[in-house]
């Protein structure tokens, strides 16, 4: 049985090397047949073509192809590492309804979409625990937060808040795993209740960026990390793109928090727009070139953030009477911040703004001891309230 099982998705990896199938092939497959007829059938059809065709110099041979690629699906197996396709039950839900759903995902993690009455399987077949029924399933509920990689203090401190108060109302948080907004999203939604899932521009065995290496491994453990790539696949440029669509194929809404004119997550917006979604935008700094593309969403008709209540009363109205504590009153609000403070750290707080500042300028705006305000400014961040940059 878990012979056949790896059979069966080497050769759908096969199959996606066909120079006459490809990722098309399969996708109008799929759509012809749906999910109930076997893989055999496209495979059976894909032997028959005719397939010694030149490829960079080169025949297709579908034997050694298949070949490899029953070698990658052990190495997965190894790295714990599962797939699921477009023609398994409980492939995402929200990712078939997009134009070009991608044919096979690889993922670490127990965001899993549960259809009908068949059980998720791993690589080599063997049905996996439901333990408390798995994430995915228990929250079909699900937003993305993307934004710039170059982003402001203000920009994260948003994006984390924002995440960790969706998640903990049962809502998973969708991003991209790169640097900057993606980052802190992930970071505030993970130790919540709806969790987070890390879509990849590159194989599944590649840490990108570098230094998000231990939080990737953190989220296979407590979220999901996926990615349509197969092993050894590069972060190359033209991968981003194509992995938006998969942001936001799996999220209801999209909330861009920071966004230049060029940058990637007004790509994710556009998909959601074309699949008739949700586009949430977080206004900021007029003067800051991170903002002209939020802002120029909120010209066209994106919905204008301020507090979660913003996204919840759009998007999932029944979760509003799960508001208690869980939920703030609003991500700008500091009345109740500052009526938390002492004197000296209430000082220190309101000298600080969106963009970086050294701690000898603070200490002499408010004319205090370099020593006393970094006591004062370190109880802030554990705290939560500020984040100390890198010098």
């Amino acid at each position: 049985m878990k012979d056949r099982h790896i059979r069966r998705q080497a050769k759908l990896l096969t199959l996606l090397s066909h120079p006459r199938v490809g990722a098309r092939g399969i996708r109008d497959h799929w759509r012809k047949y749906g999910q109930e007829v076997s893989v055999e059938l496209l495979w059976e059809e894909a032997c028959h073509l005719p397939v010694q065709l030149s490829i960079a110099g080169g025949g297709f041979d579908l034997r050694q192809i298949y070949r490899e690629a029953e070698e990658e699906i052990r190495a997965c197996v190894k790295m714990g590492i599962k797939m699921v396709s477009l023609f398994d039950a409980f492939y995402p839900v929200s990712l078939r309804e997009i134009y070009d759903p991608p044919p096979v995902l690889f993922y670490k993690g127990d965001l899993l979409e549960r259809m009908g009455g068949n059980r998720p399987q791993d690589c080599k077949g063997a049905p996996l625990e439901r333990t408390a029924t798995t994430r995915l399933a228990r929250t079909a509920r699900a937003i993305a937060i993307v934004g710039s990689r170059n982003s402001t203090t203000y920009g994260r401190k948003v994006a984390e808040t924002l995440a960790r108060q969706l998640s903990a109302v049962s809502i998973c948080v969708v991003s991209g795993l790169a640097e900057g907004i993606d980052t802190w999203a992930h970071r505030g939604a993970k130790d919540q209740k709806g969790g987070t899932i890390a879509v990849l521009g590159n194989g599944m065995d590649i840490y990108y960026p570098r230094r998000n290496r231990s939080l990737q491994e953190e989220l296979c453990h407590k979220g999901t990390v996926l990615s349509e790539y197969r092993l050894r696949t590069l972060p190359l440029r033209h991968n981003f793109p194509a992995r938006n669509r998969i942001i936001s194929g799996l999220a209801k809404g999209v909330v861009v928090v920071e966004a230049s004119e060029s940058s990637g997550a007004l790509i994710t917006a556009d998909f959601a727009l074309e699949e008739g979604k949700s586009v949430f935008a977080i206004p900021g700094n007029i003067y800051h070139r991170n903002t002209r593309g939020t802002h120029a969403l909120l010209k066209d008709g994106a919905r204008l953030v301020e507090r979660v209540e913003d996204i919840l009363e759009e998007l999932y109205p029944d979760l509003l009477s799960q508001k208690g504590r869980t939920i703030s009153n609003g991500l700008f609000s500091e009345m109740e911040i500052l009526a938390s403070l002492s004197e000296e750290e209430r000082l220190l707080y309101l000298q600080l703004d969106q963009e970086p500042q050294h701690i000898d300028d603070l200490s002499r705006m408010v004319d205090m001891e370099v020593n006393k305000a970094l006591g004062i400014l370190l109880q802030l961040e554990i705290k939560g309230l500020i984040i100390q940059e890198p010098a």
